[in-house]
């Protein structure tokens, strides 16, 4: 069952998307920078639900330094977060 809920906070150069990502069993980020890479394995994706193969184009949470976000192993399509975020 899906605990979180996904927020664009604003679509930022160079590929890149601040989210606000809640989660109450987990993490709340307010601004998480997520980045556009390949998906490492098969996954859900955390936007719509849909399937996600190995090698699609995905966003992830960035990771800089020695800490990993709690959420580090969620993707988004880039197909479904490109499409967010003309909506909004």
């Amino acid at each position: 069952m899906r605990t979180y809920t996904v927020t664009i906070v604003e679509e930022l150069s160079n590929s890149l998307f601040a989210l606000r990502w809640h989660d109450p069993t987990l993490c709340n980020y307010e601004e998480q920078i997520w980045a556009l890479c390949f998906a490492p394995a098969a996954a859900r994706c955390a936007l719509s639900g849909e399937r996600i193969r190995k090698g699609d184009p995905v966003y992830r949470p960035r990771i800089r330094g020695p800490f990993k976000p709690l959420n580090s192993d969620a993707v988004i399509l880039a197909s479904e977060l490109r499409k967010a975020s003309t909506r909004g």
